[in-house]
C-alpha cells in the first residue's frame, strides 16, 4: 500500500538497518527514504535520509515507545509511526527533540493520516492496520 500510494521518488524499504550513530543500527519495519542513485546499496541510510519510519508493534510496544522512540527522536528522525497491533491504533510521533518527540497523536481505525513529507496523500488507519480484530487477546 505504501509503494502504490506514495509518489515514485521515495524509496520504501523493509527491515533495512539505519545507522543512527556509531553504536546503534536498528532495523525498523519500514523506512520511507529520500531517493538515492544506488538505492542505499553502498551504505545504510542515516537519519538525514529518512522521511519517516514505521514500527509494527505487538509484543514490542513498550520497547518501541520507551527505547526506540527516544532514540529515534534524539537522532533527529522527523516522523515515527507505531502501528499498535495489541490495541489497534496508530501512534504518530513528530517534532523530535533531545528529550523525546514533542508531538504525539494516537489515531483510531476510523481516522486518516498523512506523512509530513507528503501532506496531500492520506492513508486510512484501518488500511494500515489491516483486517485485525478490534481487540487482540
Amino acid at each position: 500500500m505504501l509503494i502504490t500510494t506514495l509518489p515514485s521518488e521515495p524509496i520504501v524499504s523493509v527491515q533495512t538497518p539505519i545507522r543512527l550513530n556509531n553504536y546503534s543500527e536498528p532495523q525498523p519495519d519500514f523506512l520511507i527514504l529520500k531517493p538515492r542513485f544506488d538505492f542505499y546499496a553502498t551504505k545504510h541510510p542515516t537519519p538525514t535520509d529518512v522521511f519517516a519510519l514505521i514500527e509494527v508493534s505487538d509484543s514490542t510496544i513498550q520497547a518501541d515507545r520507551t527505547v526506540k522512540a527516544p532514540l529515534y527522536s534524539r537522532e533527529g528522525i522527523q516522523e515515527l509511526w507505531i502501528l499498535n497491533r495489541k490495541n489497534p491504533s496508530l501512534e504518530v510521533y513528530r517534532s523530535p527533540a533531545s528529550d523525546g518527540y514533542q508531538n504525539i497523536q494516537v489515531l483510531n481505525r476510523t481516522q486518516q493520516v498523512s506523512f509530513q513529507a507528503f501532506p496531500d496523500l492520506y492513508f486510512a488507519v484501518e488500511q494500515l492496520l489491516g483486517q485485525m480484530p478490534s481487540s487482540v487477546t
